[in-house]
């Protein structure tokens, strides 16, 4: 048990968590993005939710691909795309205590924020991925 604990304590392992971790949080926009794409976004007209759903199945291989060739820096791809959810929890935290009520997460945000992120992870691990470039 002691060397099984040590080996996941390894650097090369937890860059390895990181990649396993970017993955399962775009499969996670890819799934909401599915389910709220029949909203689409309506300040955007011609911008409905499949294209965010899309946008999450065609991107999430290279994304993850890039992410593992630059995988030092996975924990910084994987750390934004928490935060801004984590943007998105607070705002309807603070919502709920301030109007005393829990409200509902409207799907525009959900599906916004599957796109704002996916899209984030996408340009972080490209933009590793060039600066490693020689």
């Amino acid at each position: 048990m002691k060397a099984m604990i040590q080996r996941w304590r390894h650097a090369d392992n937890r860059d390895h968590l990181y990649l396993v971790l970017i993955a399962v949080m775009l499969a996670a926009n890819f799934i909401l993005s599915g389910l709220t794409m029949r909203e689409g976004l309506p300040g955007f007209p011609g911008f409905p939710g499949w294209q965010v759903w899309r946008l999450a199945l065609l991107t999430s291989p290279v994304i993850v691909l890039l992410a593992y060739l630059c995988r030092n820096m996975a924990v910084l791809t994987f750390g934004a795309m928490v935060l801004f959810w984590l943007i998105l929890a607070a705002y309807y935290f603070v919502k709920s205590v301030w109007f005393w009520m829990v409200p509902v997460p409207h799907p525009i945000d959900i599906l916004f924020m599957a796109a704002f992120t996916t899209g984030i992870a996408y340009f972080l691990t490209l933009f590793y991925f060039l600066l490693n470039l020689r």
